[in-house]
């Protein structure tokens, strides 16, 4: 099974390199490397997002670190205006190590403002786990908003906040998040680099944090114009994303 996990993830973000050049739009191919505190371990990322048509962008990735591959993919269907965008995303999360896979779903409502070279976006997600061990049935509901600035086409700067509560079977909690980074593409290239980090802290956890490194392949123009006119939309964070 853990095989099929991974050729599962690679596969995904393989098709949608492959479709980049009938998306109308902006997209990435990403390759990455993350490490952190606590139960964060190093590893390495593969992903990537396209826009297909007007008002669809998919995403998948696929991370392996230690004994635990996590595969992700997910749609958006949104509409898009000159002031910014609004719709929802349906995807699926798998954790695969030595024991049994856990599978989390996750469905969310999504909205994007858009102020002057400001993008301001903000996230209400809701995420269910069916069985994993020591928690049982696991069911996240969750928050978030992101301000993202473009000091030039080619440059910019987020910073997000999160804030979501989860149920047990044992009991619950909530979970308080802070992340930031910074991503620049040479004028000349269709590569960009970025960098980002991330803490998050618990009522039943302790703080931990992680950071990651890596590079995009984009296409559709600018950092900008792939923004405000193609795969801008972030995935909503749930359970999984926090453990693993």
């Amino acid at each position: 099974m853990k095989k099929a996990v991974s050729f599962l993830g690679t596969a995904a973000v393989a098709l949608m390199a492959a479709g980049a050049a009938h998306a109308q739009g902006g997209g990435y191919l990403g390759v990455s490397y993350y490490d952190g505190t606590g139960s964060v371990a190093d590893g390495v990322m593969v992903d990537g997002s396209a826009v297909l048509g007007s008002n669809v962008q998919i995403d998948a990735s696929y991370s392996s670190s230690d004994d635990i591959d996590f595969t992700s993919v997910g749609g958006h269907f949104f509409s898009r205006t000159e002031n910014g965008v609004w719709g929802g995303y349906v995807g699926y999360d798998v954790a695969s190590g030595s024991g049994d896979d856990i599978d989390e779903f996750t469905v969310a409502l999504q909205v994007q403002h858009y102020v002057g070279r400001t993008t301001l976006s903000a996230d209400l997600s809701y995420s269910s786990i069916s069985d994993i061990p020591f928690f049982g049935e696991i069911s996240t509901t969750g928050v978030s908003g992101e301000a993202r600035f473009f000091q030039t086409d080619n440059v910019s700067a987020h910073i997000n906040l999160g804030y979501a509560e989860f149920d047990t079977d044992f009991g619950g909690g909530d979970i308080k998040s802070l992340g930031a980074g910074l991503e620049w593409k040479p004028d000349s290239l269709p590569i960009s680099f970025f960098g980002e980090a991330r803490g998050w802290t618990s009522d039943t956890v302790t703080e931990e944090s992680s950071w990651r490194v890596g590079a995009r392949y984009t296409w559709g123009g600018s950092l900008f114009d792939r923004n405000r006119s193609g795969a801008a939309l972030s995935q909503p964070t749930g359970f999984l994303d926090f453990v693993f």
